[in-house]
């Protein structure tokens, strides 16, 4: 049995012995505890939709998806004249650099992407990380700074944050969003990766802080 668990599902009967426990409210940092007798019994009842991506794993957003997310931060440029973004500099026990490629824009990237409404920072990383990359960090991860990315966008302000102790969740297909996931030593890095890519790895093996600027 399952001890000290966090019953954030509401079942239907009060005598069931397994449970799921979810060691964070957010989803994209959860972790499942459970037998595979009460996941089985557990997907039979009425599960919240924020917690359908726990259990089933990240899927792949579709290209209409991933446009509308995009037309939708353009908007929010244009109108708010602000915007906040996340990226994760995500290290593996090997001390290799977990990146992405776009298939909407040339290069490779830290995973990230905008922080939605009613989202923690740390949520939003955490479920960029978990949706491109099929990566969650159990040990949670910490803000290393913010820089200003005035090349996107003169209100544009990336948060950066950094995460070991990776844990695989899922496979990503490869997609109009991410064509491509990769673990790369941070001194034999691709050629194409971005110059603000290049410049949050070098930071990171000098213990410095983040520039004030993305891309210098």
């Amino acid at each position: 049995m399952v001890q000290n668990c966090l019953n954030i599902v509401s079942l239907h009967h009060t005598d069931r012995t397994d449970c799921l426990a979810v060691r964070n409210a957010h989803v994209a940092t959860a972790t499942i505890c459970a037998t595979p007798a009460c996941a089985t019994q557990l997907c039979a009842h009425r599960v919240p939709e924020r917690l359908k991506d726990v259990l089933e794993g990240p899927k792949p957003r579709s290209p209409l998806r991933s446009l509308l997310r995009e037309v939708r931060f353009r908007l929010i440029m244009v109108f708010r004249g602000m915007s906040l973004g996340v990226r994760v500099l995500a290290v593996d026990r090997s001390g290799r650099i977990l990146m992405v490629r776009h298939g909407y824009t040339p290069g490779w990237h830290l995973p990230g992407g905008g922080v939605d409404y009613n989202e923690t920072l740390e949520a939003a990383a955490a479920r960029e990380l978990l949706e491109e990359t099929g990566y969650r960090c159990p040990n949670g991860m910490h803000i290393k700074g913010v820089a200003y990315n005035r090349k996107l966008w003169k209100g544009d302000h990336v948060v950066v944050f950094y995460a070991t102790d990776l844990e695989k969740m899922a496979d990503v297909k490869p997609g109009f969003e991410i064509a491509e996931t990769g673990f790369f030593s941070p001194d034999d890095l691709p050629a194409d990766t971005s110059a603000g890519t290049r410049a949050r790895i070098v930071e990171w093996q000098a213990g410095s802080p983040i520039s004030a600027y993305w891309n210098g």
